[in-house]
């Protein structure tokens, strides 16, 4: 993610009075660079909820599939997660290609009630609520 891509990320958080969820991440992955934590947290039954939407773990994919970009697999693939443990229902990404095609939208939103949008979208979403 671009630097501006993530200030154009916190001002929606602002403008909205929107936290930054904490999320666990793997080493020297998080954009936001602050909140973030090394997590064990242990929810099985979740986690294997999550995995039959959006399947293994990064790192257990093929390198043809993942590319020159395994990282930006890993944190989308841990941010996603977390924010589904975590019980938060609004996920905000600009990365509509990895783990956002709408396809996995559709999907993590009837069988996670995870809603995945972009940041218009979620503009649009959070002036309704």
């Amino acid at each position: 993610m671009r630097a501006s891509q993530v200030e154009s990320l916190k001002k929606i958080f602002t403008d909205y009075s929107v936290s930054i969820d904490k999320a666990g991440f793997r080493f020297d992955l998080s954009k936001f660079g602050d909140g973030d934590f090394f997590s064990g947290v242990s929810k099985s039954g979740k986690r294997a909820k999550f995995r039959n939407v959006f399947n293994v773990d990064p790192t257990r994919r093929k390198s043809d599939e993942t590319g020159n970009k395994l990282k930006n697999w890993i944190g989308d693939y841990d941010a996603l997660m977390y924010h589904f443990l975590n019980n938060r229902d609004v996920f905000v990404t600009y990365d509509m290609k990895v783990y956002m095609t709408e396809e996995k939208r559709k999907l993590a939103h009837e069988q996670l009630g995870l809603l995945i949008l972009g940041p218009e979208q979620a503009k649009l979403h959070l002036a309704q609520i």
